[in-house]
């Protein structure tokens, strides 16, 4: 499909991810590859930082994709900006640059660890991110400490949420993990 600013920051991500695996395998036929990836992993965030709303719709004659797959994949504006967070955390994890922990910094509370008083495996997509994030050595350290204390305190609820679920042993199938 057409370039769009969720695929975008997806790939910004992936990009990053990729960058810092390879590059920590210290291979010198790699140098090149790695530092490619990094590239491609910036100008994609910077791109999708300047175009944050360009959607892509899937099978849909108005926007010449007729025929194309099933459903809309595209997500909304809330969407979005949890994959530029996510894209900012890995790529001040590959890079260091500190404008990446910045968004992070000024971003974390909008995500659903800190927007709900639940805590569940949907909502662990966006929490994942943030706890790598707090555990990476340059992270800002009163934003790795919310974020481990709000985690902590999510999990440990006694009303049924978190971990309260599963021991009560509420549901058979153990949905709540």
């Amino acid at each position: 499909g057409d370039v769009n600013t969720s695929a975008t920051l997806a790939a910004a991500a992936a990009f990053a991810e990729g960058a810092k695996v390879l590059g920590s395998l210290n291979n010198p036929s790699l140098t090149t590859y790695v530092a490619d990836l990094r590239s491609r992993a910036i100008n994609a965030y910077n791109w999708a930082a300047a175009n944050p709303r360009v959607l892509f719709q899937n099978n849909s004659s108005a926007n010449g994709t007729s025929g194309l797959g099933v459903g809309q994949q595209e997500t909304d504006d809330y969407g979005r900006s949890m994959l530029r967070l996510w894209a900012a955390v890995k790529l001040f994890d590959a890079t260091g640059d500190t404008t990446y922990r910045s968004y992070v910094d000024a971003n974390y509370t909008t995500t659903p660890l800190f927007q709900s008083s639940d805590l569940s495996g949907f909502s662990a997509g966006n929490a994942r991110p943030l706890l790598y994030y707090a555990s990476l050595p340059g992270a800002t350290s009163s934003v790795a400490t919310a974020i481990h204390t709000q985690y902590l305190d999510l999990w440990g609820r006694s009303d049924q949420s978190g971990w309260a679920r599963i021991d009560a042993q509420t549901d058979p199938y153990r949905a709540y993990i």
